[in-house]
Formats: structure tokens, C-alpha cells, sequence
């Protein structure tokens, strides 16, 4: 179940920093590294149902706009 949660990190990461989820690119990726990634069905489901409550809660919105307003700022600067 490591890579579930593996895979969870990246992929909230990537979303908070190019707004784009690819759970099976991720799931690919991490693969080429440690076969043993995300093994089976269910793993892949759960995986997909733990972004699915992280991208619609509030905390992680919140998280969203505190990151992409201070990467604006950088940028600006």
C-alpha cells in the first residue's frame, strides 16, 4: 500500500503546481522505478478515491492558493 500513498504525494504535488492529475502516468512512472507500485485493482481505485476527497477539501484549496499566490510573487519579484 506504500505506493498508494506514494503516488497520492506526487500526484497532490504536481496538482498544486501545474494543475494537472495523471494517476496513470504516475502510476506508470513510479513502476519504471519499483515494480511492486500500486499492485493491484484496488490499490489503483483507492488511490483514486484519496485525490478525490484530498481535491475536494477544503484544506487542500486552501493549500492551492497559498502556493500559487507565493509562486506568483516569486515570479514577480
Amino acid at each position: 500500500w506504500t505506493g498508494v500513498f506514494v503516488g497520492m504525494d506526487f500526484t497532490l504535488d504536481r496538482l498544486t503546481k501545474e494543475d494537472t492529475i495523471d494517476v496513470l502516468g504516475c502510476v506508470n512512472s513510479m513502476r519504471q522505478q519499483r515494480s511492486a507500485m500500486v499492485q493491484n485493482e484496488p490499490q489503483y481505485i483507492y488511490l483514486h478515491k484519496l485525490l478525490l476527497d484530498s481535491v475536494n477539501s477544503s484544506n487542500f484549496n486552501r493549500l492551492r492558493a497559498n502556493r500559487f499566490r507565493s509562486s506568483k510573487f516569486l515570479i514577480h519579484k
